[in-house]
């Protein structure tokens, strides 16, 4: 058996990787359930063209300060 040896910053990223992996995946799933329920109602159609013809909020930009 070889040892293991792994800090506490490396075992901290590794759980914060896969707790993104997990966030994104039941974003994945909601979207698609929103997809599915956009083809039979017309108000989540609207919906849905509405938020993707939306620019996107860049907040970064912004409020950057280079001080």
């Amino acid at each position: 058996m070889t040892p293991l040896y792994t800090s506490a910053v490396t075992k901290e990223l590794v759980i914060a990787f896969a707790q993104q992996n997990i966030e994104f995946k039941k974003q994945s799933v909601y979207l698609q359930i929103i997809i599915g329920m956009s083809r039979k109602n017309k108000t989540w159609q609207d919906a849905l063209i509405a938020f993707f013809d939306a620019p996107m909020y860049h907040a970064q930009n912004r409020f950057f300060n280079r001080n």
